[in-house]
């Protein structure tokens, strides 16, 4: 056989078997460690004050996938499966308080971002922000004291007017899908997972 034609095989071989690895230490990731789990849905409905193409919606997560579809109706219709996971019933409770999902609306923009004591909102920029690790977006010269005892993941799906302008961004452990929209800006973040648009 062909030296280069080997090489190339096995470098594929090893590719397929890295990218299979890479799978299973997700799924790992994704179904939580820890003997106790809590899961539970958030949903919520929202409108535009005004709609028109001029609104926009912002969603931002970080452990866990977002799912974006447009439609042709007015209401933004959201979805999110909370999952928390820990070594003890208490630190499951304590998760299960800390961790949620927020909802804000000003004027033609809505927000929808995970709420943690490690996610930071500046109303006044439309700044979101979140460091498991520094005190401020802005400051890490300061760390946080208390670190989190459990995981957690949150999947979000959200409907949307099929004209919303849209910034999605989400960090670990999930991939951002978005069909059917005709925005004018579309901004979209992931550093771990895939972006399938």
């Amino acid at each position: 056989m062909n030296p280069l034609k080997t090489d190339t095989l096995l470098l594929t071989l090893g590719l397929i078997m890295l990218s299979q690895n890479q799978a299973a230490n997700a799924q790992a990731a994704r179904s939580g460690s820890g003997q106790y789990a809590h899961s539970e849905q958030i949903n919520q409905v929202m409108r535009f004050e005004h709609p028109s193409d001029n609104n926009h919606i912002t969603v931002f997560n970080v452990y866990g996938s977002i799912d974006v579809e447009g439609h042709s109706g007015t209401e933004v219709l959201v979805t999110a499966t909370k999952q928390v996971f820990a070594d003890s019933q208490k630190l499951v409770d304590a998760g299960r308080q800390e961790i949620g999902l927020k909802f804000e609306q000003h004027g033609e923009a809505i927000y929808v971002y995970l709420d943690s004591p490690y996610t930071y909102f500046d109303r006044e920029a439309g700044l979101i922000w979140h460091s498991d690790t520094c005190w401020r977006h802005d400051d890490c010269s300061r760390k946080h004291v208390k670190r989190k005892a459990y995981q957690y993941h949150m999947d979000i799906t959200v409907k949307i007017p099929e004209n919303t302008n849209l910034k999605v961004s989400t960090i670990n452990e999930g991939d951002i899908k978005i069909t059917g929209i005709a925005a004018k800006t579309l901004t979209v973040n992931n550093i771990n997972g895939a972006i399938d648009m």
